[in-house]
């Protein structure tokens, strides 16, 4: 749940969807904790955003995404969004919200989502997040999730060539 409503955020604020609700001036950065090298945040934490994107961009894309990161970041149009927090036990949310709090000290117009779980927001609340609490789906709800994600496959996924292998 937490992980498809960023997703969605981020895809919808990308599209520039014309939801009034949304402002049209932000830049969405979806990022999974687990693709961020924290060894270097305390120095440079753009640099560990940029490094985390340029690991699944376009080779074409590869020279002009620090200049795109660090701009949108310093005009404060930048959304962080990092997913995957909610995985992280009470030491590795640690390094997280250190990480939050030096980008926060470098761009301090930066806004910033994160996941988490109720019982382990240590630091969070202390960085001024407010918790958003999301709804667990009912089992009525999953079962419905499955059969239409399994429909779509079945339509979509398992006639490409590609899946029609063994392997």
């Amino acid at each position: 749940g937490k992980t498809v409503t960023l997703a969605d955020l981020a895809s919808r604020l990308a599209r520039r969807d014309s939801d009034s609700t949304l402002p049209e001036d932000i830049i969405p950065f979806l990022i999974h904790v687990a693709d961020l090298d924290l060894s270097t945040s305390k120095n440079d934490p753009i640099s560990v955003i940029i490094d985390s994107i340029a690991e699944s961009a376009s080779v074409l894309d590869l020279s002009r995404i620090p200049e795109f990161v660090r701009k949108s970041f310093s005009d404060g149009r930048a959304l962080l969004m990092l997913d995957g927090s909610d995985e992280l036990g009470p030491d590795g949310l640690k390094e997280i919200v250190l990480f939050i709090k030096s980008v926060q000290h470098e761009f301090p117009r930066t806004r910033i989502i994160t996941t988490a779980t109720i019982d382990v927001l240590d630091g969070l609340v202390t960085l001024n997040f407010v918790p958003f609490a999301m709804a667990a789906w009912n089992p009525k709800q999953r079962i419905q999730f499955l059969q239409k994600w399994g429909d779509l496959w079945t339509r979509f996924v398992s006639v490409e060539a590609w899946s029609q292998t063994s392997d």
